[in-house]
């Protein structure tokens, strides 16, 4: 993952079984703000409020809009969030 080879990560997720491993796959896809991945991983992962709440980011087409509401939901600091959107 930290290679961003996300592909590769998401093969050795689904030989792990670890929902521990999905939650880490999805975090490092929203990194990336590809959230169709992120959504797929915590999925697997179980985390159902994770993926409602990246169904709903599936539309934002600005990157800076989303890039803060995936900061909003990674780091819960809503001042650097806030941040991020106004830049």
């Amino acid at each position: 993952m930290k290679l961003l080879r996300l592909n590769d990560a998401w093969a050795a997720a689904q030989q792990l079984r670890s929902p521990d491993s999905w939650r880490q796959l999805g975090s490092a896809a929203l990194q990336q703000l590809n959230v169709e991945l992120a959504i797929g991983a915590f999925r697997q992962a179980g985390d159902a409020s994770m993926v409602m709440s990246l169904e709903g980011l599936k539309g934002i087409e600005d990157r800076n809009l989303l890039a803060g509401h995936v900061l909003v939901m990674l780091e819960k600091d809503y001042t650097e969030a806030q941040v991020g959107i106004g830049t």
